[in-house]
């Protein structure tokens, strides 16, 4: 029989099932946010500059504030975006991690966007004329 304020076997082995079992999925979701950013958040940041430059150099002055005014807003719905996917682990250890996950992940998405600008062809109303 329990004593009052012991635990008994069951409850310590059910105590272990629980740890184990929210450590594995710790671990997953780490191993998961690794595999799945196939460029690190330095390099995702570095292309992310570079072609927003390359695509800045071909705007004339109204083109280039239509670009900055663009990219502040896509900046605050990374911010936004990215908190609202890692809402669920606020205050947990894997949540930094997440974050730079998912900036780098919408980071190269950015940048598939704005490399567009560099290659469209003569003619193609959606780009912005060259100066």
């Amino acid at each position: 029989m329990v004593k009052p304020g012991e635990e008994s076997v069951f409850d310590m082995k059910k105590s272990v099932r629980h740890f184990c079992g929210a450590l594995l999925v710790l671990l997953c979701a780490y191993a998961c946010a690794q595999e799945l950013e196939p460029t690190t958040p330095a390099t995702a940041e570095s292309a992310l500059g570079a072609v927003h430059e390359a695509v800045k150099k071909r705007l004339d002055a109204e083109g280039r504030a239509g670009l900055e005014s663009a990219q502040s807003a896509w900046e605050a719905f990374r911010v936004a975006e990215c908190a609202f996917r890692t809402q669920w682990t606020e205050g947990g250890s894997i949540r930094p991690q997440l974050l730079q996950s998912c900036r780098a992940q919408l980071a190269q998405e950015r940048v598939a966007q704005l490399k567009y600008f560099l290659t469209c062809e003569e003619g193609d109303l959606t780009c912005p004329p060259t100066p």
